[in-house]
């Protein structure tokens, strides 16, 4: 109820001057002149050409949140979880949606895939989850430690899942030597967004998956 005050006095004055909340949603200035995607402790959520904008917080214990308004549309979301796995933001922008389409975030697209390599060992990772096939000599040795630690839970996660019908890449970004992949795989029993980290070696460095 607190959350949907606050939320609610962005619409009048009775805390902030008009004046003052359109400095906080305004997209400060980087050095090299463009817009960042944030504001005055916003980050601008504008979706399908109409303004919006969120503010999240988390805690250590696993607790997230997340505020989203679109002050055009007068539509505010809150969301709250106790799992820090819970992509509140996301959360907050399909409940939008729910309410009205035009802010509907819209899937992904597809993009050329220039190195199907990279690609095939995403496949092979995924598929290789469940009975827990997986080659140590793919990935660096931290990451490696980490999947071990994760694996009580992530074998029967992935055995849900079901078999593996297809995988798209959705995006290809390189720092360096570093290079980051993200695609959307389909099983039988879901989707999932994947995304992927390669060091200057071409090893697994990072990854993690959410729902889409």
């Amino acid at each position: 109820a607190d959350m949907a005050k606050w939320a609610a006095a962005f619409e009048s004055e009775t805390l902030l001057k008009k004046s003052t909340i359109e400095q906080a949603w305004t997209p400060a200035k980087l050095t090299n002149g463009k817009d960042a995607p944030y504001g005055l402790g916003w980050s601008i959520d504008s979706m399908n050409g109409r303004r919006g904008f969120g503010h999240g917080g988390g805690h250590v214990t696993g607790f997230t949140s997340y505020l989203l308004i679109y002050p055009d549309d007068k539509l505010a979301v809150i969301v709250l979880a106790n799992s820090s796995g819970a992509a509140p933001g996301r959360l907050a922008q399909q409940v939008a949606g729910k309410f009205i389409p035009a802010l509907a975030p819209k899937p992904p697209r597809p993009i050329e895939d220039k190195e199907p390599e990279v690609t095939a060992l995403v496949r092979e990772c995924l598929e290789g989850l469940a009975a827990w096939t997986l080659k140590e000599e793919k990935f660096t040795a931290e990451m490696w430690t980490h999947l071990e630690t994760q694996r009580a839970s992530m074998q029967p996660m992935a055995g849900a899942l079901g078999r593996l019908t297809s995988i798209d890449l959705l995006s290809r970004a390189q720092s360096g030597a570093a290079r980051t992949y993200r695609y959307r795989a389909t099983f039988a029993g879901g989707v999932l967004l994947v995304s992927l980290e390669l060091d200057k070696d071409g090893k697994i460095a990072g990854a993690s998956v959410e729902n889409e």
